[in-house]
């Protein structure tokens, strides 16, 4: 069922745009943009009929014709070889799904509601460079939580399950950038995490265009991979969420 699938979708994940300062003085960077948001894995949870798997498969013109709100922004502070980076984003997806019962004329209608929400910050240090070429040292923090609200109607018997699940993960990686010509860089990061998931991982690789002193525009590709289960399955609070989200992005950031 459509309704069934929506529980996958996550949070619009940004790229902070590419701060090109190397001096010692205080750069700081602020933006948001667009983030074509695609989902595949499984979802796990307990219901009245018992223990439900379902696997998902969600491209972004689903995520866009159920979006109810879709908020995110991320930047920076950086002095010499160290940047302070931070993201926030929420996202809000309602749907309907109507009809009846093994072809009956017993009505169905099961209306969802999911919000997830996710804010993450970390440190990055910036090990070896030259004019060219840099790299930096990762580690931070990601905190991640689902609210789910689903209520079923079958004839004149409604029944629901909210839940409420979040997770915070601590990440190290390593990230690679390289100036490829005046005012345009490119960089690649990669980072593993772990803590309230079992397993995260993000890949993310992008160019950014310094088209003004105080602009910096990003088209950037996004991959993230995370294994979260809460208690096993039997459980009445058994929630499991094991999928890979990727999508490419479109990002302008103001600096200072």
């Amino acid at each position: 069922m459509r309704i069934i699938r929506l529980l996958a979708l996550s949070v619009l994940t940004l790229t902070p745009a590419l701060s090109l300062a190397v001096d010692n003085q205080w750069h700081f960077g602020v933006g948001s943009g667009i983030y074509g948001l695609n989902i595949e894995g499984d979802v796990g949870l307990t219901t009245l009929a018992g223990a439900v798997t379902s696997s998902v498969d969600v491209d972004f013109d689903d995520i866009l014709d159920l979006t109810e709100t879709a908020v995110a922004v991320a930047g920076f502070a950086n002095k010499g070889r160290w940047t302070i980076d931070y993201a926030f984003g929420i996202l809000e997806v309602s749907g309907r799904n109507e009809g009846s019962v093994l072809a009956s004329a017993v009505p169905f209608r099961a209306d969802l509601t999911f919000q997830a929400t996710a804010a993450s910050t970390g440190v990055a240090y910036q090990w070896l460079s030259n004019d060219n070429h840099s790299l930096s040292l990762l580690g931070g923090i990601r905190y991640t939580e689902h609210d789910i609200d689903l209520d079923v109607l079958v004839g004149p018997l409604t029944v629901g399950r909210d839940v409420e699940e979040d997770w915070l993960d601590g990440y190290i990686g390593l990230a690679y950038q390289m100036k490829i010509a005046p005012n345009w860089v490119w960089k690649t990061r990669a980072d593993i995490g772990a803590g309230g998931s079992d397993l995260s991982t993000t890949i993310n690789s992008g160019i950014a265009w310094s088209f003004s002193e105080s602009w910096v525009t990003s088209l950037y590709g996004n991959y993230y991979s995370v294994d979260y289960e809460n208690g096993s399955e039997g459980d009445s609070d058994w929630y499991q969420y094991d999928a890979d989200e990727f999508g490419m992005g479109l990002s302008i950031t103001y600096l200072w």
